[in-house]
C-alpha cells in the first residue's frame, strides 16, 4: 500500500477482504505514508523492512517471498533481455543486490512455508549477470 494510497488502501482490503489479508498486505508494505509521517531515505526504509521481515508472520513471509521471487525473475529477465543497463530506471540500481541479498537472508527461515530457496537462486542469478557491470548508486533518497 505504500506507493497505493497508504492506509486508506489498507482500510478498503479490509473492508473488501477481511483483516486477515489486510495484516499480509501491510506486513509486505516497506512504510505506510501518512500526513504526519515522512518516508524515510530508501535504504533505511527498506533496512528497516528487512528487519520486520524476520519476525513476519509465516502466512506474510509467504506472500513477501513470492512477490520478490516474482519481482527477481522479472529483473533476471529484464538483464537476460537488454543487458544490466536496464536497472538504470531504478532510483538505486547498486543497491539492488544489496538489498534482495539481505531479504533473502532473512526469510531463509521461512524456507519450510516459503519457496526461499528459489529466490536464493534467483538471486544467485542475477548477482552473476550483473557481475562486473558498475551499477549507478543513484539519488540521495
Amino acid at each position: 500500500v505504500e506507493d497505493q494510497g497508504g492506509l486508506a488502501t489498507a482500510r478498503l482490503i479490509s473492508e473488501r477482504f477481511g483483516p486477515r489479508v489486510a495484516s499480509i498486505v501491510l506486513g509486505c508494505t516497506d512504510q505506510v505514508p501518512g500526513p504526519e509521517k515522512a518516508s524515510l531515505p530508501w535504504r533505511e526504509r527498506k533496512a528497516a523492512f528487512i528487519e520486520r521481515v524476520a519476525n513476519a508472520p509465516q502466512k506474510t513471509a509467504l506472500v513477501i517471498t513470492c512477490d520478490k521471487l516474482h519481482n527477481i525473475s522479472c529483473l533476471v529477465s529484464d538483464v537476460r533481455s537488454h543487458g544490466p543497463g536496464t536497472l538504470s530506471r531504478f532510483s538505486r540500481p547498486a543497491s539492488i543486490l544489496w538489498y534482495y541479498t539481505s531479504l533473502s537472508q532473512a526469510l531463509s527461515k521461512f524456507r519450510n512455508v516459503a519457496p526461499v530457496d528459489q529466490l536464493l537462486r534467483k538471486v544467485n542469478v542475477f548477482t552473476d549477470l550483473v557481475a562486473g557491470y558498475e551499477l549507478p548508486s543513484g539519488g540521495t533518497s
